[in-house]
């Protein structure tokens, strides 16, 4: 039996369910060392593989890709977990939200004065020169790239365009700050309103 929409009081009300349904699963993106992307929800982060939910069926099995893969992942609330090739383990810790918008009530507010525990004496090299890739959505915001630090020493994160986890939200990039002679890590984050990044030249409107 097919079902038939009979009024538009009906249609606007599926039409809403559908929606909501659809924006109430956040979506991470897992960046293999091939370029290619895979749409995912990230449940777990392992040692040796990452297992995650497809996009397109978020209650179906639970899928895993070998860690040595993964280049990056992209979380719904903008932060990224880089594997770095030399130690294989990731240089950041992320909170995997299982809110409705993807936008974790543990990432730090605008003025906040949020570092890692990555303090360390030597500066990190100046920022690259580089061709910003083209925009993929409308309404995708550039976040910047930036030098992390692992074992083998500081090592470049490339920008990514990312989907803001909340409509008008923007993107305010992390940096190196520099005090008592050593240089520490401060997150970025996604507020109302672009906060302080260190007075550092990112470009491309930053």
């Amino acid at each position: 039996m097919k079902m038939r929409l009979s009024s538009p009081v009906v249609f606007l009300t599926f039409l809403l369910t559908f929606v909501f349904a659809v924006n109430a699963y956040s979506q991470d993106d897992i960046i293999m060392r091939n370029n290619d992307v895979v749409k995912a929800k990230v449940e777990e982060v392992g040692v040796n593989v990452i297992k995650y939910h497809k996009t397109a069926n978020p209650d179906g099995p639970v899928y895993d890709v070998l860690r040595s893969e993964v280049y990056m992942i992209v979380y719904a609330n903008g932060s990224r977990d880089v594997i770095t090739p030399q130690s294989n383990t990731t240089t950041t810790t992320t909170t995997i939200t299982n809110s409705s918008d993807g936008y974790s009530d543990d990432s730090p507010a605008p003025d906040d004065d949020v570092s890692t525990t990555v303090i360390i004496r030597t500066a990190p090299p100046e920022i690259p020169v580089y061709e910003q890739p083209y925009c993929p959505m409308e309404g995708y915001i550039w976040t910047p790239g930036y030098w992390a630090y692992g074992y083998e020493g500081y090592y470049w994160v490339p920008g990514v365009w990312v989907s803001p986890p909340r409509p008008g939200f923007l993107w305010t990039p992390g940096y190196w700050g520099f005090e008592a002679g050593y240089y520490g890590w401060h997150h970025g984050y996604w507020g109302e309103h672009i906060g302080f990044y260190g007075g550092v030249n990112y470009g491309y409107g930053y």
